[in-house]
Formats: structure tokens, sequence, C-alpha cells
């Protein structure tokens, strides 16, 4: 069950990962890798998790 959600999570993140890499595509042209995409997009969650932490933290307090 395990291994199931696990492979299912990057299936998702592959295809979440698409629009980015063809907007990359548009912009920057034979520069843009499909791993940097993924890259991208991972890095778009880590910092969205890490300031609505920091956020809720700060807000909690008050």
């Amino acid at each position: 069950m395990g291994l199931l959600v696990l492979v299912g999570l990057v299936v998702l993140w592959a295809v979440v990962s698409v629009p980015v890499y063809f907007a990359w595509k548009l912009v920057k042209g034979d520069r843009a890798t499909f791993g940097g995409a993924m890259g991208a997009t991972l890095g778009g969650v880590v910092v969205y998790c890490v300031v609505y932490l920091v956020v809720a933290f700060a807000l909690g307090a008050v």
C-alpha cells in the first residue's frame, strides 16, 4: 500500500510539472529540462509549506 501511494505521488508530481516544463520551454528554449521543471515544482511546494508554517506559528501566538 505504501509503495502504491509513493508511486502515485511521483506520477502526480510529474503530471503537475508538465505545465511548468512547457512554460520554461517557452521562456528559455533549449535550456529547459523536465528534471529542472520537477525541481522547480518541488521547490515551490517546499517554500509554500515553510511560509505556511511560519505564518501559522506567528499568527497562532496572537
